[in-house]
């Protein structure tokens, strides 16, 4: 197989998935890693979902590797200026009613879309959206930042995504997967179970690859690295409630995907 030119964002919540990789992906932030893809200058990425539900005409996925979460995530987190009320009510969505503003992260797309998704189908609230520095009821923080949030402030009550989506679903949820170009895909179909095995060894060093114990555990216990039969159900689930959305920039008909 000729080598592929691959990119992934830089969280540590894939580096089994990139594991041992020769040579080492471009790591970009997830807008300009999709707009690498998307321009034909990479053959395969590791990035949010969101990007992949952009155009998935033009794209394939590997089957049965992912970053999702089956509960709570820990690194996906709204960060309200009070304590949550409620939250431990029905599917745990009333603790999104008081929230009239919310900062977001305009490049965290998937995260933005998962927000908006459970407050306002979720919980049928219609919050302000602002920007990541001006004032709100709660800030949205993702990846290694909302990690090291958790951990400098243990006492701090969050509001965790991946275990709301959960309560509410019953299905876990898809932050990213690779996604490859589609005539890539055809061409070289062997990607696909290369970076199976990728994951595989990854896994195994994991052990190896974690920093610490909190994020070995972190590694292990909040990210699910495979994208099977429920996950797939979560996604095509999440792609069909961003499209409902006002203003998204997605496709209006369901998504098909192809697997790898």
């Amino acid at each position: 197989m000729a080598a592929p030119r691959l990119g992934s964002v830089p969280y540590r919540n894939v580096a089994a998935l990139i594991e041992g990789l020769d040579p080492a992906p471009t790591t970009l932030v997830p807008a300009r890693l999709a707009e690498e893809l998307a321009a034909g200058r990479l053959d395969a990425a590791l990035v949010p979902i969101a990007e992949y539900l952009r155009d998935p005409a033009a794209y394939a996925l590997v089957d049965d590797v992912a970053v999702a979460s089956r509960g709570e995530v820990y690194s996906v987190i709204l960060i309200p200026d009070w304590p949550p009320q409620n939250e431990g009510e029905g599917n745990g969505l009333e603790v999104l009613r008081p929230l009239w503003t919310i900062s977001l992260d305009p490049d965290s797309r998937t995260s933005v879309l998962l927000t908006r998704v459970l407050a306002e189908i979720g919980c049928g609230t219609r919050p302000k959206y602002v920007g990541p520095y001006e004032d709100a009821d709660a800030r949205l923080l993702i990846g290694d930042p909302a990690i090291r949030f958790r951990q400098e402030n243990p006492d701090r009550a969050v509001i965790d995504l991946g275990l709301l989506w959960k309560r509410w679903t019953g299905l876990p949820f898809v932050y990213a997967a690779w996604v490859v170009r589609r005539e890539v895909a055809e061409r070289q179909p062997e990607l696909g179970p290369f970076l199976r095995g990728v994951k595989e060894r990854g896994l195994a060093a994991l052990p190896r690859i974690a920093r610490d114990e909190a994020e070995l555990r972190y590694l292990t216990e909040n990210i699910h690295p495979h994208l099977g039969d429920e996950e797939k159900a979560g996604l095509l689930l999440f792609a069909r409630y961003a499209r409902s959305l006002p203003g998204t920039p997605l496709p209006a008909e369901e998504p098909t995907p192809v697997w790898i």
